[in-house]
């Protein structure tokens, strides 16, 4: 992955398709729709050689209806709860190096402009294949 971009984002897709279908089946919405913001970082803490990813998802799926709205079902409320999601460590509390408090905006400063995309902060995040 160090030497193919290629195969990098493959292995990212694969990563994001796999998050996805857990989330699908944990909210028991099979064609779900998820949020996923990937990072992909190619070093470690002393500048070495270390590809991994960072993921931001959303705890849950969203479901396009008849009506085109869009319906949120969550999957599991672990992030909420500050609780790891699944894993061997599923349900244990996070361990946190660093408390940072901040508090999140409100509801009047997001701009969406479809049901599928929302803008904030000067950031923009839209599901694939939305026009924001």
């Amino acid at each position: 992955m160090a030497r193919s971009k290629s195969l990098c984002a493959k292995v990212c897709e694969k990563v994001c398709a796999e998050l996805t279908a857990h989330l699908q089946a944990a909210a028991g919405i099979e064609k779900g729709l998820s949020g996923l913001v990937v990072f992909i970082q190619r070093f470690g803490s002393v500048a070495n050689l270390n590809i991994h990813f960072h993921v931001i998802a959303l705890d849950g799926v969203y479901e396009k209806k008849s009506t085109g709205r869009l319906k949120f079902y969550a999957a599991q409320g672990a992030s909420v709860a500050h609780r790891i999601a699944f894993g061997p460590n599923a349900g244990q509390p996070i361990r946190r190096l660093k408390t940072q408090t901040s508090l999140c905006p409100s509801e009047q400063i997001f701009n969406s402009n479809s049901t599928a995309c929302v803008s904030a902060g000067g950031y923009s995040l839209c599901h694939k294949g939305s026009a924001c």
